[in-house]
């Protein structure tokens, strides 16, 4: 199995509506990632069906105990997504701390990181994949509820809570987020991550040397 490159997007328990799910997929397709089908046993299903699972376990506050069989889990679905051979999304409750939850988008490492370099065990991204990811998350950052949006790679750090972002923690910026105004650390400047107002009160922070 492939390694991935992940994008975050972390919500509050207290924001949780009737149509919550879907109006999020809404804004997904909005931006240009189109629901495809569904996956890891949910093949057969259809988007609404999809939906509608998410939004009850997401009310009932499901999270998957250890004994428990994976297909009692959140649907996972596939995107359509510019060149990507796979886009995967699914749903985390109490992630990463309880009373949050987030949708994760995985995309194959190999894909968007430079590939000379990735392949000497070296981490860049290429340019301009990530400036098309920069302008899809700010259009997905419409969707009023989404408290931030960070990217990492994996078996590097995950997503930082919402508490710990309010003590001066910073976010997972591999390459960029986007939080809100409140968020703000004095750390930006020590990390060298250029900072960028955007709408809805947002900050776009980006490493640069990444990139």
């Amino acid at each position: 199995m492939p390694e991935y490159f992940n994008i975050s997007f972390q919500f509050e328990r207290k924001d949780i509506y009737k149509t919550f799910v879907k109006d999020f997929y809404t804004v997904l397709e909005q931006a240009g990632i189109k629901f495809k089908s569904g996956c890891w046993g949910s093949e057969h299903n259809t988007l609404e069906e999809i939906c509608a699972c998410n939004q009850r376990k997401l009310e009932e506050n499901f999270k998957l105990g250890f004994t428990q069989h994976a297909s009692y889990n959140f649907k996972q679905v596939l995107f359509d997504f510019e060149t990507y051979s796979h886009v995967r999304g699914f749903w985390m409750n109490q992630y990463p701390e309880q009373q949050t939850f987030s949708f994760e988008i995985v995309i194959p490492e190999s894909e968007i990181l430079v590939k000379e370099l990735w392949e000497e065990g070296k981490v860049l991204f290429q340019k301009e994949k990530i400036e098309i990811l920069i302008e899809v998350a700010k259009e997905i950052w419409k969707f009023s509820y989404i408290r931030t949006i960070q990217t990492g790679l994996e078996g590097f750090d995950g997503s930082t809570g919402i508490t710990a972002l309010l003590e001066g923690s910073l976010p997972n910026v591999t390459p960029f987020s986007i939080i809100e105004e409140k968020y703000r650390s004095e750390r930006y400047q020590m990390e060298k991550l250029q900072v960028e107002k955007i709408f809805r009160d947002g900050i776009l922070l980006t490493r640069k040397e990444l990139i």
